[in-house]
């Protein structure tokens, strides 16, 4: 009898080296035109061996067209990193490729800067100029190499998007899987589990085929776990955990934190600005620890939004706070449902600006790690219903199944999660909706979502996100 049996990689993928600038650009172009045309495009790649853009189709008939040549307009002094410059008395802008950027120092005593309800005076001049990319661009031609491959866009992303959904009964061993995503060099989806279960093994060449996914075996991502989980962390603090802040003039918050924040050698913390307030504090879940002090918030209660000290634009929804001395964080944020104690580390920030189509996940306190979000809109103006606040230069999302986002979520991180579990920043929550009264979303009712673009977390804050 012949079993068909799905190929399980041991020890991790191979890693595939930076593209050039002139493909990463010209990639972005050729995964919209697949996107445009999913059932005749294989999701396009960069050829780690030669370097050069592939752009496959699912049939010969398409190949012209896919290889097409792409004009590509890029800033190359910063290679799309999608940082915005800083902007200073000087204009300059500051190193932000170091862990620790050389950037002003939070105030001394804790407090924050000009963004308190006392001493926050609205601007006469209102216009507002966005940060963006400085430097000459050149422009280019990459010609893409085309070549017929099995499974297009539709039919690989399908599988990757039913398979976690799946139940025990219909793919044993399912409960093991925790990610799953497109090989676009293999053309073929590939899952991760901790341990390669003969039954999954097999369930999964039985009901896809062993050429359309591959099981990756990920021992150690969760390796060194603390005794705490999502709602109730302990030091050394993980973003994604329940936190209760006291807000200056109101009762405490419950939120969610967003990514550890390394700066000058200490450990910080940030999340969404409406969690906290200026000379505010945060606290573990229990009280019994006191985690420390809000140092920067560029949120007005009841106002929305507001400009930091020297800068002339909006950076969403933001609060940064200092981890006591007496305590640290970790370079983790948690994974899985609210109860989860397991966790990924953080390996970096996105290097560019969120786009429309990009797609993401969100760890949340109230609702856990939620995928399957993909960015609308950038740049956006939100007006909440509670108090009329309105959050200025977000990125908003939507997804069409699954679990929404909550109140209490606010804070958390978004992020996308590469081949072997780790995350990269790539952003935080600071609000959502939709869903109807299940709170699931759906084709006439999905999930909405709006967070701030981390690169404005990068400009508005000395440091940067910490690494693992």
């Amino acid at each position: 009898m012949v079993v068909d049996r799905v190929e399980v990689i041991e020890g991790g993928m191979d890693d595939v080296p930076e593209s050039e600038p002139a493909q990463a650009y010209a990639l972005e172009q050729a995964e919209a035109r697949a996107a445009e045309n999913p059932d005749t495009f294989a999701p396009p790649y960069v050829d780690p061996a030669s370097g050069d853009l592939v752009a496959p189709v699912v049939e010969q008939a398409s190949a012209d067209e896919a290889s097409a040549p792409i004009q590509v307009t890029q800033a190359p002094a910063d290679e799309g990193s999608g940082l915005p410059a800083e902007d200073t008395e000087e204009g300059t802008k500051p190193d932000t490729t170091s862990t620790e950027a050389e950037t002003p120092a939070p105030p001394a005593d804790g407090s924050v800067e000009t963004t308190g309800e006392e001493s926050y005076v609205m601007p006469e001049d209102t216009t507002e100029t966005t940060p963006g990319q400085t430097g000459p661009t050149v422009t280019e031609q990459v010609a893409p190499r085309t070549a017929v491959v099995e499974h297009s866009v539709t039919a690989l992303e399908s599988v990757r998007d039913e398979v976690l959904r799946l139940s025990e009964a219909e793919l044993p061993g399912v409960s093991g899987l925790n990610v799953a995503f497109v090989d676009a060099v293999e053309n073929r989806v590939v899952v991760e589990s901790e341990s390669a279960q003969p039954a999954l093994v097999t369930a999964l060449g039985e009901r896809y085929g062993t050429d359309t996914v591959a099981l990756e075996v990920t021992p150690g991502v969760d390796t060194a776990e603390p005794q705490a989980n999502r709602q109730y962390d302990t030091s050394p603090y993980y973003g994604g955990a329940r936190i209760k802040s006291y807000v200056t003039g109101t009762s405490s918050k419950w939120c969610t934190a967003g990514f550890p924040w390394r700066y000058d050698g200490k450990w910080y913390m940030v999340t969404a600005g409406h969690c906290t307030s200026g000379n505010g504090a945060v606290m573990n879940p229990s009280e019994s620890d006191y985690i420390g002090p809000v140092v920067r918030d560029n949120w007005k209660n009841g106002y929305g939004s507001v400009r930091l000290s020297g800068q002339s634009y909006y950076s969403g929804d933001l609060a940064l706070y200092r981890i006591n001395s007496d305590s640290s964080a970790s370079a983790r944020i948690y994974k899985g449902g609210k109860t989860s104690g397991t966790s990924r580390p953080v390996k970096d920030y996105w290097r560019r600006w969120a786009q429309s189509g990009d797609q993401f996940c969100t760890g949340g306190m109230m609702t856990g790690e939620k995928c399957g979000w993909k960015v609308k809109s950038t740049r956006a103006t939100v007006k909440y219903d509670d108090d009329g606040s309105v959050a200025r230069n977000m990125v908003v999302a939507k997804k069409t199944s699954g679990s929404c986002t909550v109140k209490g979520d606010s804070g958390g991180p978004t992020y996308t999660v590469d081949g072997s579990g780790r995350a990269y920043a790539k952003g935080i929550i600071s609000g959502g909706g939709g869903g109807g009264g299940d709170n699931s979303g759906g084709l006439l009712d999905p999930c909405w979502l709006y967070f701030t673009d981390i690169g404005l977390a990068n400009s508005a804050f000395p440091g940067t996100v910490a690494r693992n």
